[in-house]
């Protein structure tokens, strides 16, 4: 590891096994000190009081531990033939980065270095995790941990710091910032992002504006399902750029509107109504470098993210691993935080990613996230005996698995859009 530390003054201790006697003990649901030495010492044979590990968690080893859930996240890429088939799509790019964020609640006293949001209930405490994983590499480039108030939009310019002409950045709505486009344009390197509602586009020959939903409501009534053209996007900006539009299928459709409150459906426009049954991107790739079909596929590989995110926020709750009798200080917290990712990392995002894989393709079904951590939860210690047993596979495909239905959940979607 780059980043290691010395426990006392008679010699250095590597960093698998300070990490690895933070895992045991969590496996035994304690997070204290005294235990975390415990587990120490029985690894390593080299006895430390509590108030000397507490010594070495201080601010100048947050770094270790980022840097240590980096090296681990780099090492989830799962399947190497999508590797083949996405090298392809991203040949005429120099790097492509891909940006995502999400939050996790933690215990409210921790409010005072994490704060959320505050209501009649109090104030609680909320971590923004900002993740960069650049996609030809599989290597994270950038974990910024955050509060909840650091939101995606001003995060939006943090890229511009590493990008190099013919770079690629692909990322979601929460960071969409015409500002940012443009200056990405202005570096010669690329951006892919869904459409923000209500942006204005216009006609780059005649710059009239275009009304894109009805012009979209034309398209389905004529049994059109895709729209590719180059528009000026923002009615200041007037910034040049690429319009891909392809309709979802109804099942999609149907379930974005189904997530959407009923009273807050009603109020909608026909235009937001429109847009639900569209995927519409916006890009400065021309369509020489990249057809429809790969940009649609270049954006989906948004799941290597999502995937990790659900499983740090799946079934494990995080005030479970924080000892709510005694606060933690600053520095202690953001360690532990970043080994507890590590952790859920190691033993249940790579688990998942490999069951995932096995019970599709043996039992043609989708493993559900949560119900696999409860099995992992009950099967934690057993799990490298387990497997590989066929008994294991029989049992996921029957127990934990999504039920048979015709409507796809988002992880199967993701699934199948990247494996099939």
């Amino acid at each position: 590891m780059e980043h290691s530390f010395e426990i006392n003054r008679n010699g250095k201790i590597d960093g698998l096994s300070f990490v690895h006697s933070f895992f045991n003990m969590l496996i035994q649901k304690k997070n204290t000190l005294e235990y975390w030495a415990g587990e120490f010492f029985k690894l390593t044979g080299m006895p430390i009081s509590s108030q000397g590990l507490n010594s070495k968690l201080q601010f100048r080893h947050e770094k270790f531990a980022e840097q240590f859930l980096k090296n681990v996240l780099r090492h989830l890429m799962v399947d190497e033939q999508i590797n083949t088939v996405q090298n392809r799509i991203l040949d005429p790019f120099e790097k492509v980065y891909l940006e995502d964020s999400t939050c996790v609640p933690l215990p409210d006293y921790m409010f005072d270095f994490f704060p959320g949001t505050v209501n009649q209930k109090g104030a609680t405490s909320t971590a923004r995790i900002q993740l960069r994983l650049e996609l030809k590499s599989g290597n994270y480039s950038n974990i910024d941990l955050l509060n909840y108030r650091n939101n995606d939009q001003s995060y939006s310019s943090e890229i511009l710091s590493v990008l190099k002409p013919d770079d690629l950045v692909v990322r979601d709505l929460g960071y969409w910032s015409l500002k940012v486009f443009r200056q990405i344009i202005e570096k010669r390197a690329y951006f892919l992002s869904r459409l923000q509602f209500q942006t204005q586009v216009f006609d780059p020959k005649d710059k009239n504006q275009i009304n894109l939903y009805k012009k979209l409501r034309g398209l389905r009534k004529k049994g059109v399902n895709l729209l590719d053209m180059n528009v000026l996007v923002g009615k200041k900006e007037q910034i040049p750029m690429r319009i891909i539009a392809i309709k979802v299928p109804q099942q999609i459709e149907q379930q974005r509107k189904r997530k959407m409150r009923k009273d807050k459906l009603k109020k909608r426009t026909d235009d937001y109504m429109e847009m639900l049954g569209w995927c519409i991107y916006v890009t400065n790739i021309s369509k020489k470098k990249l057809g429809t079909k790969a940009i649609q596929r270049l954006y989906g590989y948004r799941w290597r993210i999502e995937i990790i995110f659900k499983g740090w926020k799946s079934n494990f709750n995080f005030n479970y691993f924080f000892n709510k009798k005694k606060k933690f200080k600053p520095p202690r917290a953001i360690i532990t935080f970043y080994l507890i990712l590590t952790w859920l990392s190691l033993f249940f995002v790579r688990w998942y990613n490999f069951f995932l894989v096995r019970i599709f393709e043996q039992k043609n079904k989708i493993l559900s996230l949560f119900k696999f951590a409860d099995f992992m939860k009950q099967n934690f210690e057993r799990i490298d005996e387990l497997a590989f047993e066929e008994e294991t596979a029989i049992y996921l495909a029957k127990y934990c698995s999504q039920q048979k239905r015709k409507q796809k959940s988002s992880v199967e979607l993701i699934y199948l859009l990247n494996y099939t």
